[in-house]
């Protein structure tokens, strides 16, 4: 009985701090007060649909961010599913998580920006000539450049930003601390004149 009563205790503890730490919110209280006694496996059905509902959402998601193109309309379709199906059971961070996610998201989603920048990249100079889908497509490969730059420099150990001329402008805009939607002649994190265009390009 002491081994049980430290297992329960144990178990309404965690629970606790779940809650405190915000991982959870009232909505998963909701559904412990809607189990009965002639039900007393409720909670873990929902939850346990839940998961099948992660899983199957978060493959879709994968999937998606691993092509070549990102249509980040179709991603922002699955991280809207995981935000509505983590809401039921009141996973609070996963929910933030999705939100932030999306924000993100929108940042490559809306078409006038990139004929926006295709624009003022096709204006600074007149040897570089852009469609919105190569402005992307340049972006991504940035991007890729990014990561592996970055991966370098961590399997180093090393606290020295990378040798590359634009990857403070790439960490600057993969953090958040630069937006898309910001207009292209304000951001510091695309090429201020058209030595720089012609570098990237």
């Amino acid at each position: 009985m002491d081994s049980v009563f430290k297992l329960q205790r144990a178990l309404v503890e965690f629970r606790t701090s779940l809650l405190e730490e915000e991982f959870l919110d009232d909505q998963f209280s909701r559904l412990e007060q809607l189990q009965e006694e002639d039900n007393p496996s409720f909670v873990f059905e929902v939850v346990s649909i839940f998961y099948e509902d992660f899983n199957r959402i978060l493959n879709g998601l994968a999937k998606d961010l691993e092509e070549e193109i990102i249509d980040y309309r179709k991603v922002d379709g699955h991280v809207n599913q995981l935000k509505g199906s983590s809401s039921t059971i009141g996973a609070l961070r996963l929910q933030r998580s999705c939100i932030a996610f999306r924000n993100y998201s929108d940042v490559y989603n809306l078409e006038g920006d990139w004929e926006e920048i295709a624009l003022q990249v096709s204006t600074r100079t007149s040897l570089v000539v852009k469609n919105p889908n190569q402005c992307k497509n340049k972006i991504e490969s940035m991007k890729k450049k990014y990561r592996l730059e970055s991966a370098a420099a961590a399997s180093k150990n090393s606290n020295l930003p990378s040798s590359w001329q634009f990857y403070a402008r790439m960490d600057q805009l993969l953090k958040g601390t630069l937006s898309l939607h910001s207009k292209v002649e304000d951001l510091d994190g695309f090429p201020n004149n058209a030595m720089e265009v012609e570098v990237i390009w």
